[in-house]
């Protein structure tokens, strides 16, 4: 019987988290609705991550945990100051090619 290996890949959401941290200071700035926003972002872990599963062929499964588009929307809107832009509204997560 062949063994199944699972990996886990959390680069991607580490590398968000690390961006994150580096807004730290622009984020005490923001407007209360955004900080209540992204509590309420950081509230739900479906809201913040998704996980994508790829096999190989050795019965390898790698799961990689990404940033959901919420997060990366928020990330954005921290890169350009522009606290006014429209983020953590959408209700689902949408497949990346």
């Amino acid at each position: 019987m062949e063994r199944s290996i699972v990996k886990l890949d959390a680069s991607d959401y580490l590398a968000a988290l690390s961006e994150l941290d580096l807004h730290a200071q622009a984020l005490r700035k923001a407007p209360k609705s955004l900080l209540h926003r992204c509590l309420r972002l950081f509230n739900t872990p479906s809201k913040v991550c998704r996980i994508e599963a790829v096999s190989t062929k050795r019965a390898t499964t790698t799961l990689a945990l990404k940033p959901s588009d919420s997060f990366l929307d928020l990330l954005a809107a921290l890169r350009a100051s522009n606290f006014g832009r429209r983020i953590i509204k959408r209700k689902c997560h949408r497949a990346r090619a």
